[in-house]
């Protein structure tokens, strides 16, 4: 496990999610929200995640207590990553405070999979429940009685702005947060954010390549016009791709007639390639190497980038 220590937290998430999020990009302006308010009320340790339709952020400390909103969603998109094969960049956030207006803290790389399981595994049967109702302040209910009652209890005492659950025993969550910092310390290892967002970009672009050469040798017959077989490059990758990430998958790409370009008035980018051409091939092996380094492609390995985008795509 890496762990990023005194980082800027906002700007450490942001760098990750234009690697990986490409859809509802807006969710990185609530997280960065949620992050901004915890680190004001004190509330330290956090969860966050990127994935490629959005990102999310919840209370670690409510992850672990049972039917809390945070507690829910964040092991919800364990489907989509086993089935889906979609990239889940998880950590835990431990914040230490504002310093400058900066959000500054430490963040553990997760295995999302491994760590949504756990959560599933550890959780607290949730006991009580508090609300702050708007005129009457905060009112502790039994949770049992609370979800069999709820409506009742909600028209008898009106609206609420807050609402927070708890185990029986607020000391057995304590000790079960401790482990969690614990066990992430023990496993942890320090490293460089900007190296791990620079691995994330080039990994971004070799996985890209692989899928490419994959869907090129599951075609049978050329379904591209003139004689030739497409496969269309992933609309996620060309959101988030910069000029240098695609001029890099050009070169990881093993294909001497490939070419990538628009289709006529459909959206987005298609790889193209002649029907003589041996698609059993794999990704550049030297390409890969030298990204899975740190290192630039050389120039002969470089190809000619695609086409400027039409009018209609850049809208």
């Amino acid at each position: 496990m890496e762990k990023f220590e005194h980082v800027d937290v906002l700007a450490a998430i942001d760098a990750i999610a234009r690697q990986n999020t490409g859809y509802n990009q807006n969710d990185i302006e609530v997280d960065k929200q949620i992050i901004r308010e915890a680190a004001e009320d004190g509330t330290n340790n956090l969860l966050w995640h990127s994935r490629p339709a959005g990102t999310r952020c919840v209370p670690e400390r409510e992850a672990f207590i049972e039917n809390t909103w945070a507690n829910l969603v964040w092991p919800s998109y364990t489907d989509a990553a086993r089935l889906d094969d979609s990239r889940i960049l998880a950590y835990a956030v431990e914040l230490e405070g504002l310093d400058g207006g900066k959000v500054m803290g430490t963040l553990y790389a997760l295995d999302y999979l491994q760590h949504a399981e756990h959560v599933k595994r550890a959780t607290l049967p949730a006991a009580f429940v508090t609300l702050n109702f708007d005129d009457g302040g905060p009112r502790r209910f039994d949770y049992n009685d609370f979800k069999e009652n709820e409506k009742r209890i909600l028209q008898h005492f009106g609206h609420f702005k807050g609402m927070e659950y708890e185990p029986r025993s607020k000391m057995e969550l304590h000790r079960l947060l401790r482990q969690e910092h614990a066990d992430r310390e023990k496993a942890a290892r320090p490293a460089d954010l900007d190296a791990h967002v620079k691995r994330l970009a080039d990994d971004k672009i070799i996985n890209e390549a692989q899928r490419l050469v994959d869907s090129f040798q599951g075609l049978y017959n050329p379904n591209g016009g003139a004689g030739r077989f497409m496969v269309e490059v992933s609309p996620i990758f060309c959101k988030l791709a910069t000029e240098a990430d695609m001029k890099k998958l050009l070169a990881a790409l093993p294909y001497k007639s490939l070419s990538v370009e628009p289709r006529g008035d459909v959206p987005g980018l298609f790889a193209f390639v002649s029907k003589e051409e041996n698609r059993d091939q794999e990704v550049r092996r030297s390409v890969v190497a030298r990204l899975r380094q740190g290192r630039e492609p050389e120039a002969g390995e470089r190809r000619k980038k695609p086409p400027a985008k039409t009018d209609r795509e850049a809208r």
